[in-house]
């Protein structure tokens, strides 16, 4: 569902944030450093997806600079012995890029078995009763 809310540019309604330009999943692979960085949704979204695989969660995967991904960068800047500023460098970038070789984005169909369940009946509203399901 990530790429159906980035690729198409949509906002939820409860953002605060202006709709943003349609984003392909071929411009988030292409994503390098250097390519101004200056709200660079794609570089983001490649970084936010190389944290997560890397075990730093940045939290949603939507393409922010916000507190999460920050917090994610700097633990892995920490991590790799450098700096923790929570600013994704050039450095950075690629020593995150190399922690993985695999496709950022892939097409995925929906199978019948993933359709299939079993799901949560009752999905509690406060996210410690949440934390508590199995």
């Amino acid at each position: 569902m990530v790429c159906a809310a980035l690729c198409t540019g949509s906002t939820p309604h409860h953002s605060r944030h202006a709709p943003r330009q349609p984003l392909s999943a071929g411009a988030i692979e292409q994503a390098q450093f250097g390519q101004g960085q200056k709200d660079n949704t794609a570089l983001i979204v490649k970084a936010e997806v190389l944290l997560d695989r890397a075990g730093f969660s940045p939290g949603v995967i939507d393409g922010r600079d916000g507190d999460n991904y920050r917090k994610a960068v700097a633990a892995f800047q920490r991590q790799s012995g450098v700096d923790p500023t929570g600013t994704l460098d050039g450095a950075t970038f690629n020593s995150l890029a190399a922690t993985s070789e695999d496709p950022i984005m892939a097409e995925y169909a929906i199978t019948e078995a993933d359709a299939k369940g079993p799901f949560t009946k009752n999905i509690p509203a406060n996210f410690e009763a949440m934390a508590g399901r199995p």
